[in-house]
């Protein structure tokens, strides 16, 4: 147990623990807000509790995680630190739950090079500091995870209250948590062929079924009583796109298994797609020689990763790949079981805590590369530097004092102006302003002539030039 630890093992903790603050603080400065964390904080979570939690006008797939912005905000006067504070804690919480389970199912090491690989990593941390909810939807994947193995090991009814509440908590966040909750079934499904009590499991499994669409019915119910089911079913079918399966599984999937591999190892994507073959394979191999616990941890990465890929072959639509960002923490942890596996002298323990030590500084050195090489292909590919001009011509527009006149295009401008307190610089007519706003492809006025083009908004300067 971890409070049975030497006072070695307890400082190599403090030390990754310090190394994932400074990571973790360099890059919440040196990435942006991005459109849909301001798109989330002036539609919904800036707006209180009772508009995150009835509106569904616009697509509000965040549900909770924007009441929890609406909450912070009561309290933290920054809007970034506000709509970003929930997916911070939730990374500390995940570090910390991670660490003491692995450290308890597997010994110190394997937990230390999990949490210092878990805690540097490109696809997991920047995550931490992003103002939506995929940080806690993989913190309650990795719940479920864990106490879906221990139900299928002890069959203790325990395991599955616990497996309703992370159910119930990641459907609420956002109903993209269906993808994990599709690989905890198919991973339930695989072992009651083979269980022995078929009946008991059965029963028990449906009876938490029937409790998790009951509650999760119940957190959705103020938002389909106010707007109704059509609203919310309506906002999912303008997402999704008719598509032959041919072509889905000829150019759309491979595409997407690629460009997902890619973005949750964080590597480039002939390195990552043979990192990613090289450990599933190895795991199949010695899988044998893992301990039960970790056999059972394998079995579920590879079940509810394949019932995630038949299911989108089946619905003609693959996941964002910041939905499966799990999978990294699960690609991590497979590769810690298999490099303890790795035979070794009876080093004297000041060389192993140097070893250690030397890993978790190489990691962090290579963090801080791995962040500037994958953070301009994060979203979409240019996506954080053109937000970065956006933020530095909206904050040059406030320090000129100039009017400006935002389209409803240009929410982004919005913000800005909100944190340079310079609303009263947003005037409601076009021709009222030194500056207008539109969207790229949107026709000008007459009164205004093109200045400048950033990504998809153009700025428009009053044609007689008498404002600076």
């Amino acid at each position: 147990m971890w409070f049975k630890s030497s006072p070695t093992e307890k400082a190599l903790c403090l030390f990754a623990v310090v190394l994932i603050a400074i990571h973790q603080t360099y890059i919440y400065q040196h990435t942006p807000p991005l459109i849909d964390e301001v798109y989330s904080w002036l539609h919904f979570g800036g707006k209180g509790f009772w508009v995150s939690l009835t509106n569904y006008k616009s697509t509000n797939n965040h549900i909770l995680y924007n009441i929890t912005t609406s909450f912070w905000a009561m309290f933290v006067p920054d809007a970034v630190l506000a709509m970003r504070l929930t997916s911070i804690v939730s990374f500390w919480i995940l570090l910390g739950y991670i660490f003491l389970y692995i450290h308890d199912k597997s010994n110190f090491k394997v937990a230390f090079t999990s949490l210092v690989c878990i805690g540097l990593g490109f696809s997991q941390t920047i995550f931490s500091v992003q103002g939506r909810g995929y940080m806690w939807l993989a913190l309650c994947t990795f719940g479920l995870v864990c106490h879906a193995i221990e139900y299928v090991q002890t069959m203790k009814p325990k395991h599955l209250y616990y497996l309703v509440f992370w159910n119930v908590l990641g459907y609420f966040i956002t109903p993209v948590f269906l993808y994990s909750a599709i690989g905890m079934y198919g991973f339930l499904a695989y072992h009651f062929i083979w269980h022995t009590q078929k009946r008991l499991f059965f029963i028990q499994i449906l009876q938490m079924s029937l409790a998790i669409g009951g509650l999760v019915f119940l957190c959705y119910l103020p938002m389909l009583a106010y707007f109704g089911a059509e609203a919310f079913l309506a906002s999912q079918r303008d997402n999704i796109k008719p598509i032959s399966y041919y072509k889905f599984l000829v150019y759309t999937l491979p595409i997407c298994l690629r460009e997902a591999i890619t973005a949750v190892v964080g590597l480039p994507k002939y390195v990552a797609f043979a990192f990613v073959s090289l450990v599933t394979c190895l795991s199949f191999y010695f899988k044998g020689k893992l301990g039960v616990w970790h056999q059972y941890f394998f079995n579920f990465v590879w079940i509810s990763g394949l019932c995630v890929l038949v299911f989108a072959v089946a619905t003609k639509v693959f996941p964002f790949y910041r939905i499966l960002t799990h999978y990294a923490i699960f690609l991590v942890i497979l590769t810690t079981f298999l490099l303890d596996k790795i035979p070794l002298p009876p080093f004297p323990t000041w060389l192993k805590t140097s070893g250690l030590v030397c890993f978790a500084l190489v990691i962090f050195v290579g963090s801080f590369v791995q962040f500037q090489r994958e953070i301009d292909f994060f979203y979409d590919e240019g996506s954080v530097s053109q937000c970065k001009k956006l933020r530095d011509k909206f904050k040059q527009i406030a320090e000129e004092n100039a009017t400006v006149w935002l389209s409803e295009d240009a929410f982004y401008g919005v913000f800005w102006l909100q944190q340079a307190g310079k609303m009263h610089l947003w005037v409601g007519k076009p021709c009222e302003a030194q500056y207008a706003v539109y969207a790229f492809d949107k026709s000008l006025p007459a009164c205004h002539e093109k200045h400048e083009t950033i990504w998809f908004l153009q700025f428009a300067k009053y044609k007689t030039n008498i404002f600076k």
